[in-house]
């Protein structure tokens, strides 16, 4: 049986096993071993393609960002203008028959007037209640309705986000919401009632790039090529059947055992919990609650219609569809679909996705002819359209529901896992939604290698609305190594932590220290939950004497602390003053030490003032009349 010993052992080659894996390599530093029970590189990020030449995300996938260190590696892996197409986001919502242009709180103005006279007046009464509201929203239906007001909730807020998350809005959180969800500005929007206007783009993926070819899974599958061969097992030999977390031990499908120092694990923290085989981890992490995505694809033969147009992709609220959004995967990328199949094209293509759980049962055996007619109900496709190819692929993870369980259950089942040496990260590892994009996924593996190797702070996992709100830049992909300098956490308020004794490199090979890993403490907000930053040292606080003691007691005291006699302090000195030096009398008097002048202070006057006669004396005091007097200082 074949055994591996590594530093850093990465399970999972989806966007954070990558990005931990991209990390450690330019490090340079600790030993480490990426796997994965997929051939080909992508997890949830990945691209089928039907037998037809049709390709399909397995998600509603396209590429923005908040790091510069995630353009980088992107770049690095598909460096040619020719290998993205930039796209502006065009989205509605299908509304009674309308499209309504995203978000639709924000573009009401389009709606039928009496439905824009109840979402009006709900934003008005949501508007003066928030005024005097001295409470937080408890779940996410009550910020709905505070946010949106109560015309807005039904029409479109309560009924999307049922079928989004399979779950009602009264059974999830709110502290995730962040950038996910628009807030609507009153003002503007009853401006644009009145003109009859409609709000601009919003969101940070209101432009957005894809790749030219292979789908977004063509993204990953280039950055796992960046990589050494040798440090990568996919398919069965990187199966996982087994994580002996106490014996730092994991044992893969072909029989090989890697024993390892720090374990990354993009595994679901369910699954990971029920590998490790430790009751008391998967009952807490059974208090987690997850939905099952359903993504169908439906092939068109034929020129794409006038009534698709540039869509993106568009959100359906209302029950005459199965699907939530509908992505025209076709406007992406013209290699999306094939050139030909047995017949001449054009072609065009529709991806679609269904929600699934106990909350939200789905018929499986129809949901493909059920998304077809809710294609037709919605104007999507015409019951005479040729579909030439289908595709339907269930997921079981699909989307970490933000219940209002949820921080409860991190708060604990996180920690405990680091407490074991294993960082659980990702869209499904760390089970935070907020920071479940593509970008997000490949920094939380990045900054967990970082914590490791460097001890820097995890921003990402820990600060999600700080890294949301700004432009991340410090940290960049550059030639050679990067070590932070001085991992021993050393510097004025900085959010550093140390690394592991174990796993840090000589002095000598030390490189600049990165002025990314260091934030003022100061300057970070509070993190979202209360889970500790992780403190991965091995030095061991110095023993600190007693204090000595004095009189005839020390000796009796050091006994007690198990020391020899200690030496006696000398006594106090009786003398409280210090002599000191006496100035000599020699030096020139000072005019501020002469006697007080009593006589009155004169100002001298010119010649021309001396000459003018004495004016009368204003008096000090000016009396005014009595009552019935007024006037009467006027008199004379």
């Amino acid at each position: 049986m074949a055994e591996i010993s590594v530093d850093i052992l990465v399970i999972g080659a989806g966007p954070t096993g990558l990005g931990a894996a991209k990390r450690l390599n330019q490090i340079d530093g600790p030993s480490w071993l990426i796997v994965d029970s997929n051939e080909v590189p992508g997890g949830l990020a990945s691209t089928d393609v039907t037998k037809e030449g049709f390709l399909y995300d397995v998600g509603g996938h396209v590429i923005f960002s908040h790091y510069k260190y995630f353009d980088d590696c992107l770049d690095e892996a598909l460096p040619s203008p020719d290998d993205w197409f930039t796209h502006q986001r065009i989205s509605y919502v299908r509304y009674k028959g309308l499209w309504v242009p995203y978000p639709f709180q924000n573009n009401i103005s389009v709606l039928p007037k009496d439905d824009q006279v109840r979402c009006i007046g709900g934003m008005i009464d949501a508007a003066l209640e928030a005024r005097v509201a001295s409470t937080k929203p408890a779940n996410f239906d009550e910020w709905i309705v505070r946010n949106t007001g109560v015309g807005v909730a039904d029409a479109f807020m309560r009924p999307y986000n049922y079928k989004v998350w399979a779950v009602p809005t009264t059974d999830m959180q709110c502290a995730w919401l962040g950038e996910r969800v628009a807030a609507p500005d009153l003002k503007k929007v009853t401006t644009n009632i009145i003109l009859q206007k409609t709000a601009g783009n919003w969101g940070p993926n209101a432009t957005f790039r894809f790749p030219a070819r292979d789908g977004t899974g063509g993204i990953w599958i280039a950055v796992a090529k960046t990589l050494p061969e040798e440090k990568k097992r996919f398919g069965r030999d990187g199966t996982v059947t087994k994580v002996d977390a106490d014996g730092k031990l994991v044992l893969l499908a072909d029989g090989t055992r890697v024993r390892y120092q720090r374990l990354i694990s993009t595994m679901a923290v369910d699954a990971l919990t029920a590998a490790m085989a430790e009751p008391k981890l998967s009952q807490l992490a059974s208090g987690l609650f997850y939905s099952t995505t359903h993504v169908i694809g439906v092939g068109v033969r034929g020129v794409r219609p006038e009534r698709i147009g540039d869509k993106c992709w568009l959100y359906f609220p209302e029950d005459n569809a199965p699907f939530y959004r509908a992505t025209i995967f076709s406007n992406y990328s013209p290699y999306n679909q094939p050139d030909k199949t047995a017949k001449e094209g054009p072609y065009w293509s529709i991806m679609v996705e269904v929600s699934e759980s106990s909350k939200k049962p789905v018929e499986q055996s129809t949901l493909l002819k059920d998304c077809i007619q809710g294609l037709v109900n919605t104007d999507l496709l015409k019951p005479d359209d040729e579909i030439v190819s289908t595709y339907h692929r269930r997921f079981d993870h699909g989307y970490p529901t933000p219940s209002l369980g949820r921080e409860a259950v991190l708060q604990e089942l996180l920690p405990a896992l680091l407490d074991k040496g294993i960082y659980s990260r990702g869209r499904f590892g760390s089970w935070r939604y907020e920071v479940g994009n593509q970008d997000h996924s490949f920094m939380l593996g990045v900054e967990a290698a970082d914590n490791i190797v460097n001890g820097a702070a995890e921003l990402t996992l820990n600060y999600p609305d700080f890294v949301n709100g700004r432009k991340n830049d410090e940290r960049r992909l550059v030639e050679g190594a990067q070590l932070d300098g001085s991992s021993d956490g050393s510097g004025d308020g900085a959010a550093v932590l140390p690394a592991p004794s174990c796993l840090r490199r000589p002095a000598c090979a030390v490189l600049p220290a990165l002025s990314c890993l260091r934030f003022p403490a100061d300057s970070l907000p509070a993190p979202t939950s209360s889970i500790d930053l992780p403190i991965m040292s091995t030095q061991v606080a110095p023993t600190i004497p007693p204090r000595p003691v004095k009189g005839s007691k020390g000796s009796e005291k050091a006994a007690a602390h198990g020391l020899s006699q200690l030496s006696d302090l000398p006594p106090r000195p009786i003398a409280k003053r210090l002599d000191r030096s006496v100035s000599p009398g020699n030096f020139p008097r000072s005019p501020l030490n002469e006697p007080f002048n009593a006589l009155p202070l004169t100002r001298a006057t010119s010649r021309d003032e001396a000459a003018q006669p004495d004016t009368a004396r204003r008096p000090s005091v000016q009396y005014l009349p009595s009552v019935g007097q007024e006037g009467m200082e006027y008199a004379e």
